[in-house]
């Protein structure tokens, strides 16, 4: 039987046929499985990162537990900070 071993036709058998088929097959699945393995991870980190409270988020937090409930509201309305500072304008 003739067939492409390695891109070139060579004159094989039954058994280097099969063992062609075999490692192509093993070649296949592995370069799929990686392929998932970098879609999830990527997912993963998606997920990770969107999941995290910005950094404004953990200021005006830790601006209600340190103040009373409508001081804390006066506060960031305001644009105070705890630290008594004034809050980075998002729109600069």
């Amino acid at each position: 039987m003739v067939a492409l071993v390695g891109g070139v036709p060579a004159h094989t058998n039954l058994l280097d046929v099969l063992q062609a088929y075999v490692d192509h097959q093993i070649d296949v699945i592995t370069r799929r499985s990686q392929y998932r393995l970098d879609i999830a991870e990527k997912r993963l980190y998606t997920s990770k990162v969107s999941s995290r409270p910005s950094r404004s988020h953990r200021r005006d937090h830790r601006t209600i537990r340190e103040r009373g409930s409508l001081a804390a509201r006066e506060a960031l309305m305001a644009g105070i900070t705890p630290e008594g500072g004034e809050k980075p304008s998002p729109f600069r």
